[in-house]
């Protein structure tokens, strides 16, 4: 009978450490999709959208991307996979400019290059009102040319063990303002105005120039004036 009892409570004692198992089991794993979540929610609240240019990522040249700060990393992914890192204690500069896009004028280009490439007899009906559309389309992609959307370029810079890298984000000028805000919260650095600095240099170039062409004119005018005879 001892031994009877003795068998069922190692049974009771057995499943209830199966069952403690099981259920730490079932909570780390909650906890770990938890944790999976709220950094999923911490990358879409601190997140942009972009399209990025560098050597860094060769062949995403124009390719969407979501940008954010994680962990001291700027990290731009695709899909969720990771296609760009750059620690921000890597950062060496950086500064913005103002962009222009062009997306709908390629747009409209694009179709009437796609259109002028299917044959047909020359003269034909359908040639002409081939030749018609690709010319309208052309025309209207000129006249979108004249109203680009305006764009923010990011460029960070930062160093590593194979040398010096830049990347420049492009995104909306509201979005492209508040992504410098953060990154030099996160680094210090203060970043430069490329557009301010090129209207200073352009403003220093105009007045060399016109103190060159008041030199130039005192030095005509002194030699243009007649000499006056010295008495003796």
């Amino acid at each position: 009978m001892r031994i009877k009892n003795w068998a069922s409570g190692i049974r009771v004692h057995a499943s209830v450490g199966v069952a403690v198992m099981a259920a730490s089991s079932w909570l780390g794993a909650a906890a770990e999709a938890q944790e999976e979540s709220k950094r999923k929610v911490q990358r879409k609240e601190r997140s942009w959208k972009l399209s990025v240019v560098s050597e860094a990522v060769p062949g995403k040249i124009g390719k969407k991307l979501t940008a954010g700060i994680e962990g001291g990393t700027f990290v731009c992914r695709s899909s969720d996979v990771p296609l760009l890192e750059i620690p921000l204690k890597t950062v060496t500069e950086i500064s913005r400019d103002d962009d222009k896009d062009y997306a709908v004028s390629r747009w409209l280009m694009n179709a009437a290059a796609q259109r002028s490439s299917e044959h047909h007899r020359f003269g034909s009906r359908a040639y002409r009102e081939d030749l018609e559309a690709s010319l309208g389309l052309s025309l209207l992609s000129m006249i979108a040319s004249l109203f680009p959307s305006h764009k923010e370029m990011v460029r960070l810079s930062w160093t590593d063990e194979q040398g010096r890298h830049d990347a420049d984000f492009y995104l909306g000028r509201t979005e492209g303002r508040a992504l410098r805000v953060e990154i030099k919260k996160q680094t210090g650095l203060e970043p430069r105005d490329l557009k301010k600095e090129r209207k200073e240099e352009e403003k220093r170039l105009k007045s060399l120039q016109r103190q060159n062409s008041q030199r130039s004119n005192e030095v005509r005018e002194k030699k243009s004036a007649p000499e006056v005879p010295i008495k003796e």
